[in-house]
C-alpha cells in the first residue's frame, strides 16, 4: 500500500509535466506561426502570382496555396544551386499549407484554416503580394508574357543560394520582397561596430565605449550627482493646505538630504556602481513622503512595476530630477552634452582611419550587396529598384565618396555616416544617410544606459542612376 502512495503522486505529476510541456510547445507554435506565417504567406504568393495571378486571388487560407507546388507553379530551394529543390512537406511552414482532412473534412493543422488565416489578416499580406508581382511582371517579363515555371521561393536556403538575399526568383532573376513601405536591413547597432569599427562579432558597442573611457563616464556621473544634489539642497516643500502633510515633507526633506549624501559619496565618480546601487524600503518610504506625500501608488515601495524600480538609487535620482527646478533640467542639458561630445567624439575620432577604410563595407550591406544581382520590390510595387552584384559594386566605388560625421544633438549623440556620388560639378549627389542614435530614455535623464537605435534614408529610386555598369 505505501508503495502505490509514492507512486500514484509520482505518476500524476509526470501527467501534469507532460501537459505542462505539449501546452509550451502549443504556445510556441503560436507565437512561431504569428511570426513566421506573414512572411512566409507574403513571398510564396507573391511567387504564385508571378505565373499565375488569377489563382493567386483565389486563395483564402492557407491550404489553398499546397496545390501551387503540387502542380508546379512554386518550388522551395534549400542549400545553393538553382536545383537544389527542398521537398515543402519536410519545412517547418508546411504546417501552414498543409492540407490533410480528418474523417470529419476538417482541415488537421489549425494554422491551414480559413479561421487562422483570417485571425492575423493573412490576406492584407496576400494583396501586397499579388501587387508585386504584378510589378515584376511588367518590368522582368514585358515581352514573352508568362515566364517559365517553376517560381523559385528562397526564402529557407537563408540568403545561402545562388540568389543571395532574394526570396523568390523569376526567370533566373533573384528578388528581394518588403511587404508596404518596407525598408532596408535594418542596421543595429552592434552590427555597425562590427563592420565600421572593427570590434568582435560579439561586442557590445556601448560596453566597449564603456571599457575604452571609462573614465569619462566616471566624470559625467560625478557632474550628474552633484548636479541632483545641489537641486535637493535648495529644494521647497512649498506651502501645503494640509498641516500634517506640511509637517511630513519637511522631515521628510530633511531625512532625505541625509540620505542622498550618505548615498551619493558610495558612487561618485563610479559609473557601474551607480548603476548597481539600491536604497532600502525605509528610504523610498522617505522620498515618497517628500514628493509624493498623500498620493498612494506613487513612487511606492509596494510599486512591482518593472520599469519603475523604485529601491534603486538611480530612480531617486530621476525622481528628484523630475520635479526639480527648470534650471536644473537646462544646466543637466549642457553638461550631459558636453559629457557626450567627450565620450562618443574621442571615441570614433581614434577610430578614425578604421571608420573611412570600412565605410563602403557597411554601405554594401546596407543594401544588401551579393554575388547576383536581384531586384528589391516593395510600397505594393511602386518601388522597384535594381541591386547591384558584388563585381558591379565593387566596380563603381571609386565614384563614390564616403564620409561620416559625429554631433551632440538633442537627448544624445548621433552618428551619421554618408554616401554620395562624386558629382561633375564637384557637387556630390547623395546616395544614402544612415544614422545611428545613443539617447538617454525618460527626457534625457541618467537612468541606466543610453538607448542606441538606427535610421536609414534613400536618396535615389534606381541604382542605375549610381552603377553605370547596371544599365
Amino acid at each position: 500500500m505505501s508503495f502505490l502512495i509514492v507512486v500514484i503522486p509520482t505518476i500524476q505529476k509526470n501527467i501534469e509535466l507532460i501537459r505542462m510541456l505539449r501546452f509550451k510547445e502549443y504556445l510556441t507554435d503560436i507565437m512561431e506561426a504569428k511570426s513566421d506565417a506573414t512572411t512566409f504567406f507574403h513571398e510564396v504568393i507573391c511567387g504564385i502570382a508571378c505565373f499565375d495571378p488569377s489563382g493567386a486571388a483565389t486563395i483564402e487560407k492557407g491550404a489553398d496555396v499546397k496545390q501551387f507546388f503540387d502542380n508546379g507553379t512554386i518550388s522551395a530551394r534549400k542549400g545553393t544551386g538553382e536545383t537544389t529543390e527542398a521537398d515543402i512537406t519536410s519545412l517547418p511552414q508546411f504546417r501552414f499549407i498543409d492540407d490533410t482532412k480528418d474523417v470529419d473534412g476538417n482541415l488537421t493543422s489549425e494554422q491551414a484554416t480559413k479561421e487562422f488565416w483570417d485571425k492575423n489578416k493573412l490576406g492584407i499580406r496576400a494583396d501586397d503580394a499579388v501587387s508585386l508581382a504584378r510589378i515584376i511582371r511588367e518590368n522582368l517579363d514585358p515581352r514573352v508574357g508568362n515566364p517559365k515555371k517553376p517560381i523559385l521561393w528562397t526564402g529557407p536556403t537563408n540568403d545561402a543560394s545562388d540568389y543571395g538575399a532574394s526570396d523568390i526568383a523569376y526567370n533566373k532573376q533573384g528578388i528581394s520582397l518588403k511587404f508596404g513601405k518596407g525598408q532596408f536591413k535594418n542596421l543595429t547597432v552592434d552590427a555597425f561596430a562590427r563592420t565600421a569599427l572593427g570590434t568582435g562579432s560579439d561586442a557590445s558597442l556601448l560596453k566597449e565605449l564603456q571599457k575604452t573611457v571609462p573614465e569619462k563616464w566616471d566624470d559625467m556621473t560625478s557632474t550628474w550627482l552633484y548636479l541632483i544634489q545641489k537641486s535637493l539642497f535648495s529644494w521647497d516643500v512649498g506651502r501645503q493646505r494640509d498641516a500634517q502633510q506640511q509637517k511630513t515633507k519637511e522631515k521628510a526633506l530633511v531625512e532625505a538630504k541625509k540620505i542622498f549624501h550618505k548615498r551619493m559619496v558610495s558612487v561618485v565618480g563610479n559609473w557601474s556602481n551607480y548603476q548597481k546601487l539600491k536604497i532600502t524600503d525605509k528610504e523610498v518610504q522617505v522620498y515618497h513622503d517628500l514628493l509624493y506625500s498623500g498620493k498612494s501608488g506613487q513612487y511606492d515601495k509596494n510599486d512591482n512595476d518593472k520599469r519603475h524600480n523604485p529601491n534603486y538609487f538611480r530612480y531617486v535620482c530621476r525622481k528628484l530630477y523630475d520635479q526639480g527646478s527648470t534650471s536644473t533640467r537646462k544646466d543637466w542639458k549642457t553638461k550631459r552634452n558636453d559629457h557626450f561630445t567627450d565620450i562618443f567624439g574621442t571615441y570614433f575620432s581614434d577610430k578614425d582611419e578604421t571608420i573611412k577604410t570600412n565605410l563602403h563595407t557597411v554601405f554594401e550591406r546596407q543594401i544588401s550587396i551579393g554575388e547576383k544581382s536581384i531586384m528589391y520590390a516593395a510600397k505594393g510595387g511602386k518601388d522597384f529598384k535594381r541591386i547591384p552584384s558584388k563585381a558591379e559594386f565593387d566596380a563603381t566605388i571609386k565614384n563614390i565618396d564616403f564620409t561620416y560625421e559625429g554631433k551632440t544633438t538633442g537627448a544624445g549623440y548621433t552618428f551619421i555616416l554618408k554616401a554620395a556620388q562624386k558629382g561633375l560639378e564637384g557637387k556630390p549627389k547623395p546616395i544614402m544617410a544612415i544614422s545611428i542614435f545613443f539617447r538617454f530614455k525618460s527626457n534625457g535623464q541618467m537612468v541606466g544606459n543610453p538607448d542606441t537605435s538606427s535610421d536609414s534614408k534613400m536618396y535615389i529610386d534606381d541604382y542605375s542612376d549610381v552603377f553605370d555598369e547596371i544599365k
